[in-house]
């Protein structure tokens, strides 16, 4: 399996803030949204100086459709606002759980296409594998903290350009009630696997409710 190639200190670091919302619609369907920025503070190939440098912002809309007890598909829709561009994505997901004693297995393979004036449409499919586990007990309550393990793969196509794309994912999750959840750890992100240069850690904080 794929692993990182540099140090801690070669890897560019940054924060990726989110707010996620979700309204379920009825027993089948479920609307999730969300607001993502992006902001670098470690770039160790320039000598630019230490300090925030906001990237983009994400704003993200998915409509879940509930295929079964623990399976589900989701239809959605990304804007990008990067620098002075808008970027538009497309979205397709499929995702199924499976539940152990002592936490949850997922799967989702998923599609999207990427849309922006001045460059040429991009082209991925996606597949994520995580594993939830309770650190309290055997299921997660509220007030008690989780933590969630992931792995995905992406193919990405351009211009008859192809590249590979590692991430690793280590969240740690706390259940403030029904409704709130907060989520925080590293997401190490390796954008193409033939360039070690293309290796970034964004430090994640993930605030969800339930509405």
């Amino acid at each position: 399996l794929c692993a990182p190639q540099s140090s801690l200190a070669q890897v560019d670091q940054g924060v990726l803030p989110r707010i996620g919302l979700s309204k379920k619609i009825n027993p089948s369907f479920t609307l999730n949204s969300s607001i993502q920025s992006r902001a670098s503070f470690y770039r160790h190939r320039t000598d630019s100086p230490p300090g925030l440098e906001h990237e983009l912002l994400d704003w993200t809309s998915l409509l879940a459709y509930r295929t079964g007890p623990r399976s589900k598909v989701q239809i959605g829709y990304m804007l990008r606002f990067e620098d002075e561009d808008l970027i538009h994505r497309s979205i397709q997901r499929f995702s199924v759980v499976h539940e152990f004693l002592n936490g949850r297995l997922g799967h989702r393979i998923g599609t999207d296409q990427t849309f922006s004036s001045d460059e040429s449409e991009e082209y991925r499919l996606r597949y994520r594998i995580s594993w939830e586990t309770a650190l309290q007990g055997e299921q997660v309550d509220t007030r008690e903290f989780y933590l969630v393990l992931s792995k995905e793969f992406f193919g990405k196509l351009q211009d008859q350009d192809t590249e590979t794309e590692l991430r690793l994912g280590a969240q740690l999750g706390y259940q403030l009630d029904s409704r709130w959840t907060l989520e925080a750890g590293p997401d190490y992100r390796w954008s193409d696997l033939r360039s070690p240069e293309a290796q970034i850690i964004w430090w994640s904080l993930n605030c969800y409710l339930e509405l």
